[in-house]
Parts: structure tokens; sequence; C-alpha cells
């Protein structure tokens, strides 16, 4: 894919086929043998790290049209539909979150993760107080310390990249960007105490 170019859209038909293919197929052996579908004829590994070489690239269309096509065949699936909001958010913060409570409500129990990225989308509809009552509670969670991908709100939605960092490092700068953003000195102060509680950097 990287040594042709195809249009996002393009690839997301190809998808789209291939789901309702291997959904067929599916159902039949399913039927027979009564065992449980896999995601889109994919893993949820594969399908994810596809996506983040497409998000890699600047691809986010080409990212949400994987766990769109899977979403439509899965639409119970926690992680497929966390993963859809996620590639979206940039683009449709509203919808974003829309799916990640979604995948929340059934199941998903990346708590770390769904904070952040509420965080995040919250932010970009200027919901300031909210994204910094998400950052709290996350702040206040136990196990949120693993690596994850997450949005960089340091630069404009539409030019956004990925980063890799935990969800509480994660947080705690992100707050204190908002909270100095904001002139809220009290918050600012309490995020920038704890940022130097992990030994981040002010920058």
């Amino acid at each position: 894919m990287r040594q042709r170019k195809i249009s996002d859209q393009d690839i997301s038909k190809a998808i789209a086929s291939r789901v309702a293919q291997s959904s067929s197929r599916r159902d039949r052996q399913h039927r027979k043998e009564k065992v449980e579908p896999e995601i889109s004829g994919l893993s949820i590994d594969q399908l994810t790290a596809s996506a983040i070489e497409f998000l890699q690239a600047g691809r986010r269309s080409a990212a949400a049209a994987l766990f769109e096509a899977a979403r439509r065949d899965n639409a119970s699936d926690s992680e497929v539909r966390n993963n859809y909001g996620f590639c979206i958010l940039p683009d449709d913060p509203q919808g974003g979150l829309r799916e990640i409570h979604a995948a929340q409500e059934l199941g998903f129990i990346h708590t770390g993760v769904t904070l952040a990225n509420r965080m995040y989308g919250l932010f970009l509809l200027k919901r300031f107080a909210s994204a910094l009552e998400a950052a709290e509670k996350l702040w206040n969670e136990d196990h949120v310390d693993h690596s994850a991908y997450l949005w960089d709100w340091r630069k404009e939605p539409e030019n956004t990249t990925i980063v890799q960092m935990s969800p509480r490092h994660y947080v705690v700068q992100f707050a204190l960007d908002i909270a100095e953003a904001t002139g809220d000195l009290h918050r600012a102060a309490l995020w920038a105490a704890r940022a130097e509680s992990c030994g981040l950097p002010r920058d």
C-alpha cells in the first residue's frame, strides 16, 4: 500500500467487501460448527497494527475505515468500538466520544485509555472544565502507567499525530497545558507539582 497510491475511499470499499464475504463464510461455518466468528476475518491485533501504520502516516480516514468495517460486523465488540472512536476523534470529536462511551458500556476495561481519549475529545469541544475532570479521575486511578497510543493535543487536529506514552503522563502534561492556557492558577500549580513528581519536563 505504501508503494501504490490508493484512495482511502477505495480502501474502505475493499475492506467492506472483504467483511461481507468473510461474514457470509463465517455465518455458514458458525451454523455448522457453532464456533465464535473472528472480527472481519482478521484478529483485533492485525486490525490495530494496520491502523497504527495508517495513523503514523497521517491517514486517519484509512485507519477509521478499518474499524468502521469491523464495527458493522461486530457492533458489540468493545475494543472495535473504542478503536473506531479513537480514529475519528480529531475529525469528529462528538462521534468519537459517543463510540468511546459505547465501548465502555460494552465492557472496555482500559480505564486510563478511555479517560485520556475522553479528555482529548472534550478539549477539542472546548469543554475544558470537563477535560480537567477526566484528567483528575485518571490521576486517581491505579494501573494506568502502561504505554498507549494517544493523540498529540499540542498540534492542530487536522495535523495531529499519535504519540506513545503512559495515559498518566499524558494527562498530567495535557492538564497542565489546559490549566495554564485558561488562567487557572490553582490547578496549574497542582498539575505542575504532579508533573514534577512524575519527573516530567515542563516544556
